[in-house]
This record gives C-alpha cells, structure tokens and sequence, in this order.
C-alpha cells in the first residue's frame, strides 16, 4: 500500500525548495524562468492539490516582486486540462484569469459575502460565514 499524501509532500518539498534556492537569488530565479519556470508553476497551479496552491502562489508572489519578470507572467496561456480534472480555467486562459478564479472559489469556500460586487464587511474581508460561525 501506497501513501497518497507522497506526492503532495513531495510537491510541497520540491516548492520550498525552490523558494529558498531560486526565488531570491537573482541570476537562479533569471534561469528559472528562461527555461520556463513560470510556464511549469501555472500549469502546476491550474492542476494541483488544493492544498499546494497557497505555497504555489506564495512562490509565483515573490517571483513577481521583480517587474522584469511580468511578461513571463502575462505570456502563460492554459493549456486546459484532461478531461477527468477540470481546469480552474479554459485553455487559452491568461496568469491572472487563473488567479482571480481561484481567488473567486477560495471566497465561495469561505462564504465570502459581496453586496453588488463590493466587499460586505471592510473590517475583516476574507471573514465568510464560515468564520462567523466560529467562535473568536
């Protein structure tokens, strides 16, 4: 028998990593994404565990600090997904399509209430109904 949290934390090492050894080392990060390295991190977003996806846009946060990195950004278009695990995205789906519909299931999870597109509760936005229901 297998365990199948191995490749989840297997992920979730291979990311930090990553982040300690690239991200804030200029010339490693500037490899990284000339061979892609952008590309590779928002197909592996679109398609990861949920549970990886905080570390993922974390690491993709800190890379994009640097605004020569952008247009490595703003190139990436999805590629879709197999039939069997839907996209967060269509293929042909620009970086911050992708980001903003996770964004957007993140606060349906929660409970995240809107009045007319604006945020509901200014004091404390990211509190859903979720977190009104927990005792402070």
């Amino acid at each position: 028998a297998t365990d199948a949290a191995v490749p989840i934390a297997l992920a979730a090492a291979t990311l930090s990593a990553l982040w300690r050894c690239v991200v804030f080392d200029a010339k490693n990060c500037a490899h990284f994404l000339a061979a892609g390295g952008m590309e590779s991190l928002l197909n592996l977003l679109q398609t990861c565990h949920p549970t990886l996806r905080p570390v993922l846009l974390s690491v993709t946060a800190d890379i994009l600090e640097n605004p020569k990195t952008h247009l490595f950004f703003h190139e990436w278009r999805s590629a879709g997904c197999a039939p069997a695990a839907p996209a967060p995205v269509p293929a042909g789906t620009q970086g911050v399509t992708l980001v903003l519909n996770l964004w957007r299931t993140e606060e349906f999870k929660t409970g995240v209430v809107r009045g007319d597109g604006v945020i509901a509760n200014a004091t404390r936005p990211l509190a859903g109904t979720l977190d009104a229901a927990k005792p402070s």
